[in-house]
């Protein structure tokens, strides 16, 4: 087996001591001269030598977003054929919903617009018209709630998303 081991080193190798690291991080640090801190005097910006400019940097390597589409074709006329031949079903139309689902939405929420609209343009809207908002709010609250599945079984065929 190729590369380091349960210990971290690699196959055939043996551990260092602890005078053979000491040894190599002197040679390492005698390579680094004397290390001193800068006086104030060297640090003020007067006598601050301006960084040399950096030379031509590499062009980086091509990542994983440096692509190009495809090209398109000229005989793909329709872009929604989707992609590898794909093509969604068309959805069901809108005339085939539940009247009484479609009576407890609109009462619910025509019920809060039309109530809101009145409160800010009229705030002095009578007594009788906030009863029968309020009655339309709950009826249609009401009747979602009424229209709602009992049992999970009822919520349709199978157990999870239809793909």
């Amino acid at each position: 087996m190729a590369g380091p081991t349960r210990d971290g080193l690699p196959d055939g190798e043996e551990p260092l001591d602890d005078a053979t690291v000491a040894a190599r991080w002197a040679e390492l640090t005698a390579d680094l001269g004397e290390l001193r801190v800068p006086s104030e005097d060297e640090l003020s910006p007067s006598t601050a030598v301006p960084p040399e400019p950096l030379g031509a940097r590499p062009a980086a390597a091509p990542g994983p977003r440096d692509y190009e589409p495809a090209p398109e074709r000229a005989d793909d006329d329709d872009p929604s054929s989707g992609i590898d031949g794909f093509v969604p079903p068309e959805p069901e139309p809108l005339t085939h919903a539940d009247p009484a689902l479609t009576l407890g939405w609109v009462a619910t929420i025509g019920s809060l617009v039309v109530g809101l609209l009145l409160f800010v343009l009229d705030p002095s809207v009578p007594g009788w018209a906030m009863v029968v908002l309020a009655v339309a709010l709950l009826g249609g609250v009401g009747l979602l709630l009424w229209r709602m599945p009992a049992r999970p079984e009822d919520r349709g065929p199978g157990d999870g998303a239809v793909v």
